[in-house]
């Protein structure tokens, strides 16, 4: 069931326009304790109720990490200050995949939708 999961999740994600605001609140799909908030500036990492990581982000269309890709098509990158790079493999308003550059493994997101 899990793996179905995954692959319509992957197929809405690859459906969607590239940009489509990442900005928000989201939850792993593996692991609900594991959050990513994404404001205008901030890439934020949460655990729990604890803060792991906070740093400046960019989002590109050219790879940050050329050892992962260096053609010239125009892919989806999500660039941190510390380095990291991660391939946006598919985003929509409710889903969000990405791609560790460095190790290839890829992350599933959901969008935690504020109540009205």
């Amino acid at each position: 069931m899990k793996n179905i999961f995954i692959l319509i999740s992957l197929i809405v994600c690859l459906q969607t326009s590239s940009q489509i605001s990442i900005k928000g609140r989201w939850i792993s799909q593996s692991d609900p304790k594991s959050v990513v908030i994404i404001t205008d500036s901030k890439f934020i990492e949460l655990y729990g109720r604890d803060t792991t990581y906070s740093a400046e982000y960019w989002r590109s269309s050219k790879s940050c990490d050329s050892s992962y890709y260096n053609g010239n098509k125009k892919l989806d990158f999500l660039r941190i200050k510390d380095g990291r790079c991660f391939e946006i493999t598919g985003v929509s308003k409710t889903q969000m995949s990405f791609r560790y550059t460095m190790n290839g493994k890829l992350h599933l997101f959901r969008r935690v939708i504020a109540k009205r």
